[in-house]
């Protein structure tokens, strides 16, 4: 499925997630859904507060341009991924729960829906 159909659709969260951590909803923007984030527990440089915050910017940034927004989310451009913790990055669901932007192509256009995450 091409990049442009999902960037195309009314994007429903915006997410920041740390590697192999369990989600928090933080929020939320877009016009269902929520923003789904999530601290490493395995880290402890990455706080909550650090997480509130790149969901807060993620979606300031899509509502001013979201096609250069999905564009450097995808390409892994800060400040969507943290440079100095690259295990805080943002990402996009749609409506459908389908990644529409995220810094790992391995999954982007992939369906979420119902798939558990890295603690089960």
């Amino acid at each position: 499925m091409g990049g442009s159909r999902w960037r195309g659709r009314v994007l429903a969260a915006v997410a920041a997630a740390a590697l192999l951590a369990p989600l928090a909803f933080a929020g939320g923007c877009g016009s269902s859904g929520g923003v789904a984030a999530s601290p490493s527990a395995s880290s402890a440089a990455v706080s909550k507060q650090q997480v509130t915050d790149l969901v807060d910017l993620t979606c300031a940034e899509i509502a001013r341009d979201a096609a250069a927004t999905l564009t450097a989310i995808d390409a892994g451009d800060a400040p969507f991924v943290d440079t100095l913790r690259p295990e805080l990055y943002a990402f996009v669901y749609d409506r459908e729960v389908r990644l529409v932007a995220t810094p790992d192509a391995g999954v982007r256009g992939q369906s979420m829906k119902g798939k558990p995450d890295a603690l089960g």
